[in-house]
């Protein structure tokens, strides 16, 4: 047996993993969806805008310290009026932009490096982030499907510049400023890469058309910027808030902030706390990136070069939800390396190679998140209700107030001076030792501690004891 039948031994276990991982993929996105965690704070915050404005209010700079481009902002809000806003209706824009992912990996993977289909299937079908966006009422699902989609369309003119596919790509770069934040990395990056190409190959027809897609992109972008960044980037109590909240995800010029920008990458594209599958990602994607064309390497991280130093502005803060858009891509380079590493491993020994293979899947598979809480602020006040007295005082940390509000429920701010003379209820998301809740009473009766993060206490008077039937309702 040759070196190349021995590898050829692997061919039907990745083809059941390709199927297998893309039936997963598709089924814990539903699974997640059809799960219905409440609300939390982002999600209600972005919430709050759609259920108390109309379309034409949304147009307008959000409240509750929110940004979202303004093209998934009115999908979202003209998907509420015809079918009810709900936790279904607010998130279905982000499933679908999931699912189709999932699809578009596929379309691109094989083009970059078909082998490694199947594993990059099983790196998006079990990431937690992945699962996590395409299922919560947020933008960032759509920078993801948006940039795997322009890379795509981006390796096809690298390949064939023919204008039907420049044209769909200055489409796409007009419509997409208007859905997703992060695109612009993608236009700018890609645009840099294909231009440099057309040069090296003296095309200058194709750089005709590409520097008209630019110009075009550029005049969609200014439109969206005077529209909508403003209020975010300049001079407005919003970017005051934005700039002061994320001011430690901004990338600055020393040896540990750069660390901390590559292990954060790393450690959620493995899984937090998967310490031997972050090694292993690591070792995946150097090999990864040792095989892939400069062409892609471009595409792929020409947009990540400009993200950075957006981040070294102070414009762009390097959160794991503001990195979701690059994690795709990421993924194949990572099941490239993978796929080479057992490809020449079973060359030599055919078991060893299925071993390491079946070792990888269950490192995949372990890590599946599903399903994902967040704070039950629903389930909080759900049972609350069920247990005050219609005239019993309820105080919520703002925070926790503003989810409450959403789903209807009322409380005062919180720190605040409490009445002695009533029983009174705190609904707050931090222990009750926490620094920032500094309750200075001595009967405080936790009455629903969550096993997400919200606790709803109960402090007693003399005339008003708290419900008898107190105790953990989780």
């Amino acid at each position: 047996m040759t070196e190349n039948d021995k590898s050829v031994a692997l061919n039907p276990y990745l083809q059941g993993l390709q199927w297998g991982f893309l039936a997963l993929a598709v089924a814990i996105l539903l699974f997640q969806y059809a799960f219905n965690r409440s609300l939390w704070l982002d999600e209600a915050s972005l919430a709050l805008n759609i259920q108390e404005r109309d379309m034409q209010g949304i147009l307008r700079p959000l409240d509750y310290d929110q940004a979202a481009p303004l093209g998934f902002l009115v999908i979202v809000e003209g998907l509420t009026n015809i079918i009810g806003i709900s936790e279904y209706s607010l998130r279905l824009v982000p499933l679908i932009a999931g699912l189709i992912t999932i699809g578009l990996l596929i379309w691109v993977c094989r083009m970059i490096a078909p082998s490694a289909l199947p594993l990059a299937l099983g790196l998006l079908a079990t990431s937690a982030i992945h699962i996590d966006y395409a299922t919560e009422f947020k933008q960032y699902a759509l920078d993801a499907t948006l940039a795997l989609w322009y890379l795509g369309l981006s390796i096809q003119i690298s390949r064939q510049a023919h204008p039907k596919y420049i044209a769909l790509a200055t489409l796409t770069g007009v419509i997409g400023v208007w859905f997703s934040h992060a695109i612009i990395f993608m236009l700018a990056g890609c645009g840099v890469v294909l231009w440099f190409d057309a040069i090296c190959q003296q095309n200058w027809r194709t750089l005709g058309h590409l520097t008209l897609m630019g110009i075009i992109q550029v005049i969609s972008f200014g439109l969206v910027y005077i529209v909508s960044y403003q209020a975010v980037l300049h001079s407005t109590p919003l970017a005051d808030f934005m700039n002061n909240f994320w001011e430690d995800y901004f990338l600055r010029a020393t040896p540990y902030s750069v660390f901390w920008f590559i292990f954060h990458t790393f450690t959620h594209l493995a899984g937090i706390g998967q310490l031997v599958l972050i090694v292993l990602v690591f070792y995946g994607f150097l090999l990864g990136l040792s095989r892939i064309g400069w062409r892609v390497g471009g595409f792929i991280f020409v947009p990540v070069a400009l993200m950075c130093g957006a981040s070294f502005l102070d414009l762009y803060p390097l959160s794991d939800r503001f990195l979701l858009y690059i994690f795709a891509p990421l993924m194949i380079i990572i099941a490239l390396g993978w796929h080479s590493l057992i490809h020449n491993i079973a060359k030599k020994n055919p078991r060893v190679g299925v071993g390491l293979l079946l070792i990888l899947t269950v490192l995949l598979l372990i890590r599946i998140p599903v399903p994902i809480y967040k704070d039950d602020v629903r389930g909080a006040f759900e049972w609350l209700e069920s247990v005050r007295a219609p005239n019993d005082p309820v105080y919520a940390i703002i925070l926790t107030g503003r989810t409450g509000k959403y789903y209807g429920y009322e409380s005062q701010h919180f720190p605040a001076p409490i009445p002695t003379d009533e029983r009174v209820w705190i609904v707050i998301d931090r222990p009750l030792s926490h620094p920032q809740v500094g309750l200075n009473v001595t009967h405080v009766v936790y009455s629903f501690i969550g096993r997400y993060g919200i606790y709803v206490m109960c402090i007693p008077t003399i005339n008003k004891p708290c419900p008898i039937n107190l105790g953990n309702s989780s």
